[in-house]
């Protein structure tokens, strides 16, 4: 068992292993994915036992500790695909545009740039004048 958490920002998917489906061990990892890494400012889930629990259990660490804490959107019951990652960024363009692309074109404008360096530059530095 484990627990995918999706960064809307970056779309990078974070893996934590849980030992079973209790509150105890989402809030287990999720304190563990938050010491690997950043700080998590808002969470969007299901509405989940074990995230409504956790969800109930960290309030009261925040009120203990009086830390800042997260702020933790659920899902409207009935709506199980509202705040997916989908959502994240639309594509209003009309294109089915992925970030493999862009990262391509980027490599061939990179790529002609040091062809023409190479053939425009040096040669330039190097003319000699009798």
């Amino acid at each position: 068992m484990g627990v995918l958490f999706t960064c809307l920002t970056t779309r990078a998917v974070h893996i934590e292993i849980a030992t079973n489906m209790s509150t105890d061990a989402f809030v287990m990892c999720l304190k563990n994915m938050q010491h690997r890494r950043e700080k998590i400012s808002c969470m969007y889930s299901d509405n989940g036992t074990n995230f409504v629990g956790a969800d109930n259990e960290l309030r009261r660490f925040r009120e203990r500790r009086a830390s800042n804490g997260i702020d933790w959107a659920f899902n409207p019951p009935g709506s199980p695909h509202f705040g997916c990652s989908g959502e994240a960024k639309p594509n209003i363009s009309g294109t089915s545009k992925t970030y493999r692309a862009d990262w391509e074109k980027a490599q061939a404008i990179t790529r002609e740039y040091w062809k023409r360096w190479v053939n425009e530059y040096p040669p330039k530095l190097a003319r000699r004048e009798k």
